[in-house]
């Protein structure tokens, strides 16, 4: 009579008991004999099998295509998370399709290493993503996959890494839209850029499910499919070499922009965790176009003024529509990067040629012994414009020129907050 008890991490705890006779009666067995018993067979053997279960796209009802980047892997990876790209172009010329995602692993890029993701990295279809791995990702899977939030079936892809992978392009843009829309980026980390992100033509594309990375607030952008940038920091290198943070471009934009800018912006782009810092070209320039634009972030300098206009650090021109908010009133409940537009020594916010009464708003502002003006509004056709400072920032000069200038022009200007100029 034998007890048998068993534990593992599949069944748990198992167990059976077990009564055995034998003919022939017993006795005293030598080595031999028992080498030549037959063994009692132990009945419990732990054998399961579950069947992966694919991820399909609310939206689309297709499978998630996800490729992968790392470049610590070996080179000669075909983008799997098994053998990953090295580069970003590989994983361009890769995705191909709408909606694949492109996940971007940390690998050895960091910002004290100076290893980083070289080249550009341009979108070939709309609604695709490009994420790193510093930080969760969500997205919308078919019912009864993932979890049921807000209606929706999400999926949530948790932080790989303890930071995002570092993106730089000193002859070009990181990032390019190349006008496609309701495209995603997210957790990336881009230093040193000629342009850390390119943005033209239509932005807006599907729409996503609440509650997923591309629409984490059900936002009215969101709910049009706006193209999306998630905690998303860019940031200068502290060289010469000329590094603007975003720019919206058309074909007709000085200067001239790539070749990938064939439209106007238009559609809607929102931006929420982002921060822009310490540019000495234009930290967020918009050229034209009638692009609605939400940005829930920072953006900040304290480089001294290095040849006028460019170093702007705001600068909207020839808009014809489409309300512009930017750091508007109070960030997110959940965001982590605050409303901040911050400039000490540059050119401050420059707005010229606009024809937009939809509404140009930008708030949060401090602005520090710039270089000739503070604001400068020239030859508006009209916009409505509206720009706001908490009580302990505002206006606050010790340079030459005007805190606020209006040069020609017919707009509807509003400042609040205080302003001085010795």
């Amino acid at each position: 009579f034998s007890l048998q008890y068993n534990n593992d991490s599949y069944f748990d705890s198992t167990g059976f008991a077990r009564l055995t006779y034998r003919m022939g009666g017993s006795r005293r067995r030598n080595v031999p004999d028992q080498l030549e018993q037959p063994m009692m067979r132990n009945e419990h053997i732990v054998r399961a099998h579950e069947t992966p279960e694919l991820a399909y796209n609310a939206t689309t009802g297709t499978p998630w295509n996800v490729i992968h980047v790392n470049n610590a892997a070996a080179v000669g990876g075909n983008g799997t998370a098994e053998s990953p790209f090295t580069t970003l172009q590989e994983a361009q010329s890769a995705a191909t399709n709408p909606w694949d995602i492109v996940y971007v692993n940390e690998g050895t890029s960091t910002l004290l290493s100076g290893t980083t993701y070289g080249g550009s990295f341009a979108f070939q279809a709309a609604n695709q993503s490009l994420v790193g791995s510093g930080a969760p990702f969500t997205i919308a899977v078919q019912p009864g996959c993932g979890t049921l939030i807000n209606g929706n079936w999400l999926y949530t892809i948790a932080a790989q890494t303890a930071a995002d992978p570092v993106l730089s392009n000193p002859a070009g843009a990181s990032v390019d839209t190349n006008g496609q829309g309701g495209v995603t980026l997210a957790n990336l980390t881009i230093t040193g850029s000629q342009t850390a992100l390119l943005a033209s033509g239509n932005l807006s594309g599907t729409p996503q499910p609440f509650g997923t990375t591309a629409n984490p607030y059900d936002s009215a952008l969101s709910k049009a499919g706006a193209t999306s940038v998630r905690n998303v920091t860019i940031s200068g290198d502290g060289t010469a070499a000329p590094q603007r943070g975003v720019w919206l471009a058309n074909p007709a934009s000085i200067p001239p922009p790539p070749p990938s800018v064939t439209a106007a912006p238009s559609g809607g782009i929102e931006f929420t965790d982002t921060t822009i810092g310490n540019m000495n070209n234009t930290a967020f320039r918009v050229d034209g176009g009638s692009a609605k634009i939400d940005y829930s972030g920072t953006i900040a300098s304290n480089i001294a003024n290095n040849g006028g206009v460019a170093s702007t650090l705001i600068d909207i021109n020839n808009t014809t529509g489409g309300t512009i908010n930017l750091a508007v009133g109070g960030a997110p409940s959940d965001a982590v990067v605050p409303n901040a537009i911050s400039d000490t020594g540059g050119f401050g916010i420059f707005l010229e040629g606009n024809d937009n009464s939809d509404g140009i708003n930008i708030g949060n502002v401090s602005l520090t012994n710039n270089a000739n003006t503070a604001i400068l509004v020239a030859d508006d056709k009209g916009s409505s414009i509206s720009i706001a400072a908490d009580a302990g920032s505002g206006i606050s000069k010790n340079t030459p020129g005007a805190a606020i200038a209006i040069d020609e022009g017919s707009p509807t200007f509003e400042y609040f907050g205080p302003a001085s100029n010795a």
